[in-house]
């Protein structure tokens, strides 16, 4: 959760450490319970490691990969002779690429041509 709305570690432990003691779990009598930054980071650390290798296991299980791909207009930014970047529109290929078992997305790719050397 701390990742997802991007709160300190920090901010996180004072987080923590208000809701267990408006919960009673820490107490001045009991206080082992008590969640400082470092025991965040490290508990994200580990949380993070966990969820790389549950990829990294479902990547070895991939059987078949599919691609799906369009062609449209999108906004990029292009440096003008005057050195600032302007807005412009540009055809650009999008693909998305799913693998089976499951159905899985994998990636989001955007090649800088349509050859098939660039794609691949």
């Amino acid at each position: 959760m701390w990742d997802r709305y991007q709160i300190s570690d920090r901010a996180g432990a004072a987080i923590a450490y208000a809701v267990l003691q408006d919960y009673g779990v820490i107490t001045p009598e009991e206080d082992s319970q008590i969640i400082d930054r470092n025991k965040l980071r490290r508990s994200r650390f580990s949380v993070r490691k966990e969820l790389a290798n549950e990829g990294h296991e479902t990547i070895n299980d991939i059987s078949a990969i599919y691609f799906d791909g369009r062609k449209d207009q999108t906004r990029v930014l292009v440096g003008r002779e005057d050195g600032h970047l302007h807005q412009d529109t540009a055809n650009e290929e999008h693909y998305s690429v799913l693998s089976e078992p499951g159905n899985q997305y994998v990636a989001h790719i955007t090649p800088s041509s349509g050859k098939a050397k660039d794609i691949a």
